[in-house]
Order: C-alpha cells, then structure tokens, then sequence
C-alpha cells in the first residue's frame, strides 16, 4: 500500500513544554522491533548528483520561509520553583583545574557547510546547523541539519556536494526521500571502511489510524569511496502509543559497535496533551547493512513515569578508531551524565548512570541497566535550561543570548579498548569518554564537564574527570569529547561572552598528563560575527573524531558566525595532534 506522505500544518515545527505522561505508561523498559519499511541501494552518489533534476528541486524549494528548529526540550521535568528550590549553593565546580602544559598542534583547518549552503540546495535558511562530521582514510564528510558535503582530507577541497541530505534516498517515493528532516549523523565505521549516513525522516501520515509516524534512515556506501554506490535503508522507529497521534524519535545518535549500528532518541509523542514518553536505546543490524540484506532492529524504552529519576539524552558508546575491537561479546555501553538537582530528587548523587545493552541478533536483545557510577558533583542547571550564553554587540542580552543544552550528554560516547602495551605503563582496560555542559560557578557561567569512565574488569568507574573553564570570564559549551588509540584526550567546544564572538577552541591531554587535567586551548576557528535574532538556538551538537590511519589525530568540527545575523551561520573543520607537556603524572 502506497502511504500518502502528508504532514499536518504546524506540527514540526512547534515547540514543546514537558508536562508528565498522562497516558498509562508501563513502569519498566518497553521492547520493541524496529520494522523495515524500505531496504535497496543506489547507484554512485556522483552519479545521482550528475543526474539530479536540480532545476526542478530549486522550483520546488523556492520562496521557503526561515525555520528555526524547536528546542524541544527546554523544560525539566520539574516546575521553575522546585529547580529554585532544589538548585545546588552558587559555589565552584569542585573539579576546576589550571590548564596544564600539552598543546594542541593544529594540521587542517578548512571551511564545512553553511545556512548558505542551505538557502542554494534547499531555499531556505535554518538554525541550529547540527555540526557533526567524521573522517576516514581519505576523506572528511560533515553534515548539517540538511546539507551534506565530504572534503579532501588532506587539501579541505570539496570532493561532493553540498547535496541535500536526503539524496540517498531519492527516487525510492519513501518518508526518507521525501523529507529532508534533518538530526542527521555522519559516520565512518573503520572496521569496515564503510560510510554510515543517517537522519529521520518526520510525521509521516499513515491512513487508516490517522497516526503520523516517524522514521530513521540510513544509507551505507558499498566501499570507502563517499561518492560512490550506497544501500539505503528506511526502519519505522516511532509510533504513537499511548493515545497521541504523532511520534517523534527526537535527537537521534548513532554510533558504530562490531554487532550493530546502536541509537538513542528522546521519545515525544503529540496529542493532548504532548509529552516526552522516554529515553530509548535502539540498535539496526550491522552485518545485514553492510551486506545490502534485508535488516532488522529492536529498541527499548526507558519510560518517563513523571517521578525520578528521568532518563534523557543518553549516549550510546561508539567504537573509535582503534587497534583492538571490543572484547568478543561486550555489549554496548549507554550513558547519562546525571544531576541529581535535574533528574533526580535532589541533593543526591551524582554521576553517570549506564545500560548494557546486546543486540543478539535475530534476537532478542539482551539489557541490563547497571545503574549510577557516582562523580564528583556537578550543576547541569544552566539558567533554568533557558538561554545562557551572552554574545558582543549587535546581540543584546538576554534576548539573544544561545542555548547551552547543559541537560544534555552530549555526543559521543567514544570508546576505546587498551591493551598493556598500548603506552608505556598502560594496563588492559576499556575507556568510554563523555562530555556535557555545567555551571562552573553558580551563577551561569558555562564549563565543559568531561570524564573517562574505566573498566579494569570490576564493572565501570570514574577514572578521572575534570571541568574545563579558565578563569578568564568566557563561556565554554557545546562540547564534544574522544580518545584516540594512546590514551589522549581531546574536547572541542564554542565559546562566547560579551567580549568574545562565539568560537570554536580545543583543548586536549596526553596520556600522562595528571588526571583531570587539560592543556592549553587553542583556537580552532576565531568566530567575527553574533547570532542575532535565531530564537537563541545553537549548535545541538558537534563531533569530534579520530582519524582511523594513524588513531591518534583527532577532527572535530563545530559552529561560528562570521557576520552578525540571523540564520547565518558557519562551520570549521579542524584537525589536530597533542604535544607533550612536561608534567608527568598517572595514567
């Protein structure tokens, strides 16, 4: 049956308030699968680039208005009063440190995609850009909320594009053909020398029920050449269930395991009232797609019962670049950077709860839920979840001052696996390392968060952790964290303050170094320009990699503004090394 892809007027693009489930939802986790709605492949991408109608597309696109992408989660499940009453004393982060002495050594440093991109391939301008990127043996490929180009890693030259997102997917008549909806996620899975490129498609209505349900697409290239031949692959990943009439599997992460391509989405579901219905943890199967076979895929549902602990924005770990796969059998680690002040009841613990979760495929999965690997303290509340971060003039605070996300964990969750003599007085254990954004004093300045969390084969801990904000008034956020194949470490991340354009900085290091300790910052990219006028959206993410040719340069990509303006942003590419410090220290 041939669905009548049509979207209700408004849906997409209003903005929620969480309120708590009213529908009866069940207390434990929901298991699903996760049904195939299309599977086939694509001739070469260059080959579909060459040959698409863009006359035609550009007339189709013409006269579109700006969209601003909704935050749909400005909320905490608790009222404005309880988080006044519940916030933490306005004292420092207790894990703010002097940067120490390793460097960033700066290799690469070209231009990604930008709104202009956007306004040429689709007709209109758009906020927040949703920066990620990874790298592989030749290329860069980076994607933004609906634009996609892959460069010449070596030169920064563009090699494709910028192409619409959903190109994979045209001429299938599928939701992924024809919505461009964005959240998109750009991938190298290096084991394989494959290229995974993934975004939802939203709201699709489906006749009969008068539901809309929405989707998850991914498009896998048949060899290491991005411009080449692709299978394509579109799963039904939300349906309403509760007595809603549109699912929306928000914020999806993807993230490449040796079993599976694992994911995480927020789980909303519109009706009266809207609400968010739960964390979930969602796996599509690895071995199939890279087959070009017929795939399959389960997802759990940790559900929001409107009591704490809330789950949200959970990171599934992903597979750097490494030497060693994960030990035969090891499942993938989910994460949640957890304020108890936020999600919890309030003056807990905090720290970092975790799932394990087996992809078993056919199935069923396996899950187990490991619970809280305690931290030091930390605040996630970051002006009541508002906008925070304040720009130089023309902006004017607080109207537009940019969203931080500081509930959110941010992407990814990079892991890796060491053996004994991966460095000089290394041990064998396994290292996820996740970032997010606090409040480093009390009173809304913004610092990166960061932790290694280790297993030695006790179950996980944290190793070392540390909050990065120089004492120099500026406002850190928007964070993005990975460890290469030595042990080093390196955080991307914007900055911003009345003095200060928004910017893209990094700082990283060595394995040696003290723990908790980061070097100097360097800057990747100076911003020139405010965003004005945007409805203070920002980023939602950035990515940082590690190249898989020699696992031990790290690619981050983030967002700037070049000129002062609405709906105008741009993006930067840079790759980098770390240099020795002269401290030593543990590792």
């Amino acid at each position: 049956m041939e669905a009548r892809l049509v979207r209700q007027a408004g849906v997409a693009l209003c903005a929620l308030a969480l309120i708590p489930a009213a529908f009866a939802q069940p207390s434990g986790p929901t298991q699903l699968s996760v049904e195939t709605a299309y599977q086939g492949a694509t001739p070469a991408l260059r080959d579909l680039e060459r040959n698409f109608d863009w006359e035609e597309f550009r007339a189709q696109q013409a006269g579109k208005p700006e969209r601003v992408v909704p935050n749909q989660t400005r909320f905490s499940f608790k009222t404005p009063e309880e988080l006044a009453a519940q916030a933490a004393p306005a004292t420092p982060d207790p894990l703010l440190k002097a940067p120490g002495g390793t460097r960033v050594d700066l290799r690469r440093n070209f231009e990604g995609t930008s709104d202009d991109d956007n306004a040429a391939l689709v007709g209109y301008r758009l906020v927040p850009p949703d920066t990620n990127g990874d790298v592989g043996k030749n290329y860069f490929c980076q994607m933004n909320n609906v634009v996609f180009e892959c460069f010449d890693k070596k030169t920064g030259a563009s090699v494709i594009g910028p192409l619409p997102n959903n190109i994979f997917w045209n001429g299938t008549g599928t939701a992924c053909d024809v919505f461009n909806d964005g959240d998109p996620i750009a991938l190298y899975d290096h084991d394989a020398e494959r290229w995974i490129f993934s975004q939802f498609a939203i709201f699709e209505f489906i006749p009969g029920p008068d539901i809309f349900v929405s989707h998850q697409c991914f498009a896998v290239s048949q060899t290491s050449d991005p411009t080449g031949a692709y299978y394509v692959y579109d799963f039904i990943y939300s349906t309403p269930s509760f007595g809603g009439y549109a699912a929306l599997n928000d914020y999806p992460k993807v993230t490449v395991w040796p079993d599976g391509y694992y994911i995480s989405v927020n789980e909303f579901e519109y009706g009266s009232p809207t609400f968010f219905v739960g964390a979930s943890l969602g796996v599509v199967d690895r071995a199939a797609m890279l087959a070009g076979a017929p795939a399959s895929g389960w997802k759990l549902i940790l559900p929001n019962t409107g009591a704490a602990p809330v789950y949200y924005s959970l990171q599934p770990s992903h597979w750097e670049a490494s030497n060693h796969a994960p030990p035969a059998g090891a499942p993938n680690i989910f994460v949640q950077a957890f304020d108890d002040e936020t999600w919890g009841n309030g003056g807990g613990q905090d720290g970092y709860y975790h799932w394990a979760f087996n992809a078993n495929f056919p199935g069923p999965p396996t899950f187990t839920p490991l619970g809280l690997i305690p931290s030091p303290a930390f605040d996630a509340n970051m002006c009541n979840y508002g906008p925070c971060v304040p720009q130089p003039v023309p902006a004017v605070s607080p109207n537009d001052d940019l969203d931080t996300l500081s509930q959110f964990t941010m992407y990814r969750a990079s892991y890796q696996h060491f053996v004994e003599d991966d460095y000089p007085g290394g041990t064998r254990h396994e290292s996820i390392v996740v970032s997010h954004t606090v409040d480093t004093d009390g009173f809304d300045t913004a610092g990166v968060r960061w932790a290694e969390l280790r297993d030695s084969g006790g179950g996980y801990v944290v190793h070392q952790a540390g909050t990065y904000a120089p004492n120099d008034g500026e406002n850190r956020w928007m964070g993005a964290a990975s460890m290469n194949q030595t042990g080093d470490i390196a955080i991307g991340y914007n900055v911003s303050s009345t003095a200060t354009f928004p910017s893209i900085r990094l700082a990283g290091r060595r394995v040696n170094d003290p723990l908790g300790t980061l070097g100097a910052e360097t800057e990747c990219h100076a911003g020139t320009g405010s965003q004005i006028g945007s409805s203070n959206r920002w980023g939602d993410y950035s990515s940082m990699s590690v190249d898989p040719k020699d696992k031990t340069t790290f690619w981050f990509t983030g967002e700037y503004y070049e000129n002062s303006g609405s709906f105008d942003f741009n993006t930067r590419v840079c790759a980098f090394k770390l240099t020795s410090s002269n401290a030593s220290g543990q590792n």
